[in-house]
């Protein structure tokens, strides 16, 4: 396909899916405002509550959806979404906030997949896990931020690397004889993570959730257990990873293989997407697929077109995960 079909063609679909969404980010009290705002529209099938605080004390809101919120009901399932544990990376952070505007919508308007969806799964969304980072990132403004400026948290620890770490525990176990699941967490682990670390193990421990994503940014992939693999040297010096699958392994397939359908540029050849980045976007347009489960591209601020079109369609994806 020519590099000029390609370009139409993409023009034509991004206008299709941008015409009903307007995007802007949300700092701290815009993203309170934005939840409640969602809770005021859809009172009887939404709360809000708050997991804790981070260091500076914004709280880690999380928005709920359910035919009974606030009610664990038996044999429902429970689902979580986290976005935005690196203040920096900041699209998950914002599709989950029209995530839960588009659940309130479509069950306003009778949509009956969402309304199954709401009657028959409890849903969880956290938007930002890191408050402090974001904020940190937002006041350097869209031309100054460097790669890692909000990243960590305020006390510059780097919340992705700041739970217990059991896969080496379930390593050495299987080596050397031990249990490999129910693992306990060390005695002294509460003094060793940070506040918001510590909020969302303990929600994470309060609830059954039987199914999650964490949403991040920065490649094309899809990260399901186990995610740390086993490394090992081969003739002394060559380092070696292996594949760590999970009993659980097709399961982890079958979720996220049909998400890569449903975003409008993965139906093309890389050479494709390639050609169209450097031709069509050029210079204005970071050409980095975002990993947040679904693939999305990273735009700058005044590219909102670009931007618009391609959170609905990763929006549809979390859908596709929710609903499984």
């Amino acid at each position: 396909m020519s590099v000029k079909l390609c370009t139409l063609l993409l023009l034509a679909l991004l206008w299709k899916v941008a015409v009903p969404i307007s995007f802007r980010y949300h700092r701290y009290t815009e993203l309170i405002q934005a939840l409640y705002d969602v809770h005021n529209a859809c009172p009887y099938i939404s709360r809000i509550y708050s997991v804790g605080r981070s260091h500076q004390g914004r709280h880690l809101y999380v928005i709920e959806f359910s035919d009974h919120p606030g009610i664990h009901e038996l044999l429902e399932p429970e689902f979580k979404y986290i976005a935005n544990m690196h203040g920096n990376e900041i699209l998950g952070r914002e599709l989950l906030i029209q995530l839960s505007e588009f659940l309130c919508e479509e069950y306003r308007n009778g949509n009956q997949r969402i309304i199954s969806l709401i009657q028959n799964t409890r849903i969880h969304i956290m938007p930002s896990m890191n408050p402090d980072g974001y904020e940190v990132a937002a006041d350097q403004g869209p031309d100054t931020n460097g790669y890692l400026t909000g990243r960590n948290n305020f006390k510059d620890v780097d919340l992705n690397r700041n739970f217990p770490d059991l896969n080496m525990v379930m390593y050495y176990n299987e080596k050397n004889g031990g249990p490999s699941d129910h693992l306990p967490l060390p005695d002294n682990w509460k003094e060793q993570v940070e506040p918001e670390t510590l909020a969302t193990i303990l929600w994470m421990d309060s609830y059954n959730f039987v199914l999650s994503a964490n949403l991040h940014g920065g490649a094309v992939v899809a990260n399901y257990p186990f995610d740390k693999t086993k490394d090992f040297r081969s003739r002394g010096y060559r380092r070696m990873t292996s594949y760590t699958a999970t009993p659980d392994d097709k399961l982890f397939k079958s979720v996220i293989n049909p998400m890569q359908f449903t975003h409008v540029l993965e139906s093309l050849g890389s050479h494709e997407v390639e050609l169209l980045s450097r031709h069509v976007i050029k210079e204005t347009w970071a050409a980095l697929l975002y990993y947040l489960v679904i693939n999305i591209y990273k735009a700058g601020l005044s590219e909102s077109a670009f931007l618009d079109a391609y959170i609905v369609t990763s929006w549809r994806k979390l859908l596709i995960l929710v609903t499984y």
